[in-house]
């Protein structure tokens, strides 16, 4: 699905009274002519994400068949697929000359506003020579028309006809780009067409048929491009982007990044296509902390395109800004990072401790001596990994964050063995290692208010294809869906969503793409069971859908926990795994299936293991809280798909 951007004029959101479309929609190319009346209608346009190019703009029906082949060759070109220039619908606007206002008007809707219109009446006649106020008049009374239809009606001339629509189009009083039933050119007044766009909205909600929660899991697994192992969709770093284009801003643990997520959409993946991005500066990683742990301890990451708008929302700062003088080594840091640039530790360390030097002397209350800053390399970590969590410092490599999480589960070694062991001293710390710089972000005239607001509609449809109030909550945005609900109400006026309840169980008020609920419709079971971690952005359950019964009642409760592992079939939850603590649970009312879930578990867990450099195995000591020393039916599941008995349970080898 090729990613979809909104681009919203700012004053029809209501974010910004002050500008034109014409001012907002010039950075496309090809808009021409905006008139009054198009100022108060929505373009939606779908840029397309490029990490080469700027995005390009393509439109659906714009009429002219030759600009339509064109764009559609470019959308080839750029490797989008055939389908990529028929993504959107052009509403109201000019964009390369031409617009197909008949594109968003339900013929039904048409045929009942012209009927209500045929039974108006006047108490007054017009005279024959008043031809502007017999034209408005007709314009009023009928829907869409030709000029040689209005001529015929009339009985008017060509040349007053076209004088007094031109006269009409001048002040905004009618639309000219509608196509009539024999191809050519028809008009329609716009408060007619208001009418009709409002019925046709209605017709839309109503013929609206809601899919279960289990049908839109399924749907969203093929969203997002979660295959079982070996089918994974996506392949490369091109792959690894378009991942972290749709799961932009998500915040997960490093290791469920890659030892899950990443692997679970990408074929053969391996850590350099993720290093490769970031060292070529086309993504970043941001930081985040929702708990007070040590400054070394693994946190929340966040990957985002580098040129991405959302950059410059983090926790309601402006990153990159000069800080003042620096107060503590943290400000020190910053006033080193924050022109810009990027440093290897040691670089980094030098200019930190000579600003922070150079701030206000530190001086002893009981003698007045001056007393240099204290300094120590330990402290200089604390500082760097401090600022990273809170989304102001980032690296050049994804090595710092593995290294945190490999020292997080270190092994002891009995003492003898630590008689044996040579010491090497590294010059610098594994979490230390790449360059550091602050977090880029978006130049501030370009991210204005209206602009983030569409980032974000963006990220969110590419996400989930619908938004909806359990979507939102499961982000945790600020604000909430009540922050985004007018930019939404507004777009679904205007053509650019439509709304309705497309998913039961996920309230009234929910916003998708009329391609997105065709698809959603149409969507099947997949035949396939796939693993993913119960944090996963694609998984629903514990958020969206609550942890079924089948599952439940035991000693071990299903949590949404990271390295927790779901299995998921057909928008069901057939296992969920939990190999830290050695506990499974297995659907009790899907016999047929669980065989091919255990599979699955077995390929998946080897793939992580295998991957992830990982020695041994994993075991399970029970499954349902039966032991699995029992040798019962979940044991000979279990070993069917590769496990092997062992004294704590059954045990998986890499």
């Amino acid at each position: 699905m090729v990613r979809q951007t909104l681009d919203v004029d700012g004053g029809q959101l209501g974010l910004n009274e002050g500008k034109g479309v014409g001012q907002e929609l010039v950075g496309h190319g090809g808009v021409v002519g905006v008139d009054p009346l198009q100022r108060d209608l929505l373009l939606e346009v779908c840029d397309l994400a490029d990490r080469v190019q700027a995005r390009a703009a393509l439109v659906r029906r714009i009429g002219d068949a030759v600009q339509r082949d064109h764009l559609a060759g470019v959308a080839l070109k750029r490797g989008l697929g055939s389908g990529a220039a028929d993504l959107i619908t052009v509403r109201g606007a000019r964009l390369l000359g031409q617009a197909d206002f008949s594109a968003i008007m339900d013929p039904r809707a048409v045929h009942e506003v012209e009927e209500e219109l045929g039974r108006r009446t006047f108490w007054n006649e017009l005279p024959d020579d008043d031809i502007d106020g017999r034209v408005a008049r007709y314009a009023k009374t009928h829907g869409p028309f030709t000029v040689e239809r209005m001529m015929a009606d009339l009985s008017i001339d060509a040349a007053g006809a076209v004088h007094a629509l031109d006269m009409l189009k001048a002040r905004g009083e009618v639309l000219d780009g509608i196509a009539a039933e024999d191809g050519g050119k028809a008009w329609l007044h716009k408060e007619v067409f208001r009418r009709i766009r409002a019925r046709s909205l209605a017709k839309a909600r109503a013929e609206t048929k809601p899919v279960g929660l289990s049908e839109y899991q399924t749907f969203l697994i093929g969203l997002q491009g979660v295959g079982p192992v070996g089918g994974e969709r996506y392949d490369g770093e091109d792959g690894v982007m378009r991942v972290i284009e749709q799961l932009e801003g998500v915040a997960l643990p490093p290791s469920v990044w890659e030892s899950s997520v990443l692997p679970a959409r990408v074929r053969d993946y391996r850590p350099a296509m993720l290093d490769g991005l970031l060292s070529s500066g086309e993504i970043v990683w941001v930081g985040s902390k929702t708990t007070g742990s040590k400054a070394k301890e693994p946190g929340l990451v966040a990957l985002h395109p580098a040129d991405s708008l959302l950059l410059t929302v983090q926790d309601g700062e402006k990153n990159g800004e000069a800080p003042g003088e620096p107060v503590t080594l943290p400000d020190a840091v910053m006033a080193v990072l924050a022109p810009g640039g990027a440093y290897h530790a040691n670089q980094l360390a030098g200019l930190t401790r000579a600003a922070w030097d150079a701030s206000s002397e530190c001086v002893d209350e009981s003698t007045g001596e001056i007393l240099p800053h204290p300094w120590s390399d330990s402290q200089f970590e604390e500082a760097l990994w401090s600022l990273v969590w809170q989304g102001k410092v980032t690296n050049s490599s994804f090595d710092p964050l593995r290294s945190l999480g490999a020292s997080s589960h270190a092994v002891k070694t009995p003492a003898r063995a630590s008689r044996r062991r040579v010491r090497v001293r590294v010059s610098v710390p594994a979490n230390m290692t790449g360059l550091w710089s602050a977090v880029p972000h978006a130049d501030m005239q370009e991210a204005s208010a209206e602009r983030v607001a569409i980032a974000r509609v963006e990220a969110l449809l590419d996400r989930y294809g619908v938004i909806a109030p359990p979507m939102i909550d499961k982000e945790r945005l600020a604000g909430g869906f009540s922050g985004l609900y007018p930019v939404l109400r507004r777009m679904e006026e205007h053509g650019a969503l439509m709304r309705g309840m497309f998913i039961s169980g996920c309230g009234a008020a929910q916003f998708a793409s009329r391609q997105t609920v065709d698809a959603l419709r149409a969507c099947a079971a997949e035949p396939s069971a796939v693993v993913l971690d119960a944090t996963d952005p694609a998984n629903l359950y514990g958020s969206v859908i609550a942890w079924p019964r089948t599952i439940g009642g035991f000693s071990i409760r299903p949590a949404r926990r990271s390295g927790a592992s779901v299995v998921l079939r057909g928008g069901r939850l057939l296992a969920y795994a939990v190999p830290r603590s050695h506990h499974l649970l297995l659907a009790q009312d899907a016999d047929p299936a669980l065989q091919q879930a255990c599979n699955e578990l077995a390929y998946a867990l080897q793939r992580n293991l295998r991957d992830g450099g990982i020695r041994g195995g994993v075991t399970f000591c029970d499954a349902n809280d039966e032991p699995l020393t029992a040798r019962g039916e979940w044991s000979r599941m279990l070993h069917v798909a590769g496990f092997v008995p062992v004294p704590q349970g059954m045990r998986l080898y890499c």
